[in-house]
């Protein structure tokens, strides 16, 4: 299966899809500087549909997850930020994507032991979009100077935790248990 700039053009905002090439791109690095060997088409699909659902509304998105029984984790249905990730997962599902890109997609908000390689690409790839203000550049080159996908990942959610740790936001069980199994990779 493969997804292109054509089909997302009916879901996506020109910024959203912007957005989603520029992480197809970072998907394509980080496979060849850490040598993960992911298909082509796969870092395309992964990287031009994780935000597939980003543009619906909360209550598009709310209606199509009770409308195909989509699975929440549990406090996910109160923070609308991130049910585009489960939404996601499901249409690319159902477009015949593989488990590997739909644990990826759904997974690319919270991070989880379940989202593979492929979702460690995705997750690193999301995050370091270069139109993110949130990272400086010495912030951002110290992350692309990481010596394995497994350490930046972990890196990413260290900072992720803090800053939501600061905003009084919960950190998710799947996020946590993450970061134990990165701890010391």
């Amino acid at each position: 299966m493969s997804i292109d700039s054509t089909a997302l053009e009916a879901y996506l905002t020109p910024k959203r899809l912007n957005h989603s090439r520029r992480v197809t791109q970072l998907c394509y690095h980080f496979n060849e500087v850490y040598s993960l060997h992911v298909a082509p088409e796969d870092l395309t699909t992964v990287g031009m549909g994780h935000d597939i659902a980003r543009s619906w509304s909360e209550e598009t998105l709310k209606r199509y997850i009770k409308a195909n029984n989509v699975h929440l984790i549990d406090g996910e249905a109160e923070i609308s930020e991130l049910l585009h990730a489960p939404v996601g997962a499901h249409i690319l599902k159902t477009m015949g994507a593989s488990e590997a890109i739909t644990s990826a997609v759904r997974y690319h908000t919270l991070g989880s032991v379940k989202m593979g390689r492929v979702g460690y690409i995705l997750f690193a790839s999301d995050y370091l979009d270069p139109n993110r203000s949130f990272l400086s550049d010495e912030e951002r080159s110290e992350l692309l100077g990481a010596p394995t996908i497994e350490n930046l990942v972990y890196q990413i959610l260290r900072r992720s935790v803090t800053y939501l740790q600061g905003e009084g936001k919960p950190i998710f069980d799947v996020t946590s248990q993450l970061i134990t199994e990165l701890e010391g990779r």
